[in-house]
């Protein structure tokens, strides 16, 4: 995400996350410092406060979900068998009715 976010396209970080862009695509991009201190709380912090607010906004918009990237295995559980964050939120997002598609790199509502 740093690559697409910050060197092809530029979006600033900011605090905008929930803001929807019609017509347009959204990313969750917060300041690095905010999401630092969210995150040394704990995992859930950053979940509870960012990103599970932004996926119900992109799900109550009945949004698709461009990945950036291919949710393998090895990114989804941790070498404990527990989730990643990036596995957490493929696990959200199809139990919230969304598929994989591997031909188009997005999720999708079924």
């Amino acid at each position: 995400m740093q690559g697409i976010i910050v060197d092809q396209i530029g979006i600033p970080k900011s605090f905008g996350h929930l803001n929807s862009k019609q017509g347009g695509f959204n990313v969750l991009n917060v300041p690095d410092d905010y999401a630092a201190a969210l995150m040394n709380k704990g995992p859930d912090f950053f979940w509870n406060e960012v990103n599970k607010p932004f996926l119900d906004a992109a799900i109550q918009r009945g949004d698709d979900i461009y990945l950036a990237t291919a949710p393998t295995r090895v990114l989804l559980q941790k070498s404990d068998g527990g989730l990643t964050g990036f596995g957490r939120e493929i696990q959200y997002l199809e139990s919230k009715g969304y598929s994989y598609d591997a031909a188009t790199g997005r999720m999708f509502r079924r």
